[in-house]
């Protein structure tokens, strides 16, 4: 271990040197000395060594990062691309149900009202595409079937690449409060299904999981295994600054991204 602050002289700093603890003013000579030492350590069987780079990604609107995240084998509703209110009212009829409009083109698709959950019918799927294109003038749209929620826990899984440590897994309880909750944990990508599901205990409410109040429990197995593929990918892409799902819909029947973004970097 190695300490890094802005106040080596203080009072603290100086305990922890009296104790055998470095502390360095530079983060940079801490880093260098703990490298010095891994140098001479043999290597954690529990960090995997990163996977060979995959044919790079071009773009990074959501139905690239969908369907690369699809094509691991992480499962997502039925969708169709569409680009008028025309198209998007016979891709509904065509997906059955209850469904969910996205406008393409947006980092943050709730955020700027571009997405219309829950359309039944005709009618609201052309008004809710009428209503984002006057709004927001989108390049086309994604026409999803609107999953259950009623038994699933929401979570956000996402990776990001540091320029010290490379992806960084980020687990945590998902959907719209993600950032309110802050329930999160963090580990070194890609992961085996073993360690996804150690991340997972570390949460404050992994309890959801094995179902409260009457609500089934999630099937962690099928879960780690998504979580453990989802790092892996991302890992696989070097160009990939951020990915993320979220959210992921845990269930007692397995589990399915609701959405997903990449951002190049």
């Amino acid at each position: 271990m190695a300490v890094h602050t802005m106040y080596p002289y203080s009072d603290a700093a100086e305990e922890l040197q009296r104790r055998g603890v470095p502390v360095f003013r530079a983060i940079e000579e801490a880093a260098r000395s703990l490298g010095m030492l891994a140098r001479r350590t043999a290597a954690d069987p529990a960090l995997r060594p990163l996977p060979d780079p995959l044919p790079p990604v071009a773009d990074d609107g959501y139905w690239s990062a969908r369907e690369l995240i699809r094509a691991v084998g992480v499962h997502f509703p039925a969708a169709r691309l569409v680009t008028t209110a025309d198209e998007a009212v016979e891709a509904a009829r065509e997906i059955g149900g209850r469904v969910v409009v996205k406008a393409l083109g947006l980092l943050h698709k709730s955020d700027s009202g571009g997405v219309a959950l829950g359309l039944a019918g005709d009618p609201a799927v052309r008004t809710a595409v009428a209503d984002m294109a006057e709004r927001l003038s989108p390049p086309g749209y994604c026409v999803e079937a609107m999953a259950d929620l009623r038994d699933g826990v929401e979570l956000i899984v996402g990776v990001r690449r540091d320029p010290r440590f490379g992806p960084v897994t980020m687990l945590g309880l998902g959907g719209v409060t993600a950032e309110v909750l802050r329930d999160v944990a963090f580990a070194l990508a890609p992961l085996t299904p073993g360690q996804a599901r150690e991340l997972l205990g570390r949460l404050r409410s992994a309890a959801l999981l094995h179902g409260v109040r009457g609500r089934p429990a999630a099937d962690l197995d099928a879960l780690a295994h998504t979580i453990a593929v989802i790092t892996e990918v991302a890992a696989a892409h070097p160009e990939i600054a951020e990915l993320e799902v979220n959210p992921l819909l845990a269930t007692a029947r397995g589990c399915q991204g609701l959405d997903a973004r990449i951002v190049l970097g």
